[in-house]
């Protein structure tokens, strides 16, 4: 986020001490003092991002400045953590739908231990983003059943469902 993304929305009552205290420990330590509230802010959202109505964003497009033009049955999607501060990558699964396909970027997947034993590849948000793509498999796109708008969905609930996993670690 750049300076001009940023407006002045905070403000809080404090006493002329506390203020006085405040400039001089963000001076001591080498802090501005705005700097310091906006980071305050970020880290408070992030510890309770799970009340957010939306913690993150799954955008599906066809890039317009691809060459070639995607093809009618294929998506680019990125999904990008809004407020959560994460440290460490992020593993979700990757639905299975009728008629669809979908495919991790490189560098945004990784094995997903199963219950049999076995290994599926899932998604991995890698700091804060995954990208990937969508196809529609073995139909045309005007005729496969599952929609762009459910694939989104079905996305979103498998992300809800590790991020909620991953912070009760």
């Amino acid at each position: 986020m750049n300076a001009q993304d940023r407006s002045e929305f905070l403000r809080t009552r404090v006493s002329a001490a506390e203020k006085k205290n405040f400039e001089e420990v963000c001076a001591a330590v080498g802090s501005n003092p705005a700097e310091q509230l906006r980071k305050y802010v970020t880290e408070f959202v992030s510890a309770h991002a799970e009340h957010l109505s939306e913690q993150f964003t799954v955008h599906v497009f066809k890039p317009e400045d691809s060459n070639p033009p995607y093809d009618p049955g294929a998506w680019k999607v990125i999904v990008r953590l809004k407020y959560l501060v994460v440290s460490h990558p992020i593993l979700f699964r990757i639905p299975k739908l009728e008629k669809r396909i979908i495919h991790s970027d490189p560098g945004y997947f990784a094995a997903w231990p199963s219950e049999l034993g076995q290994h599926e590849i899932c998604g991995l948000l890698n700091n804060g983003i995954w990208t990937g793509h969508i196809y529609s498999n073995g139909i045309s796109e005007s005729d496969n059943p599952t929609s762009i708008e459910t694939v989104r969905k079905k996305l979103v609930k498998e992300i809800k469902n590790s991020l909620f996993l991953s912070s009760k670690k």
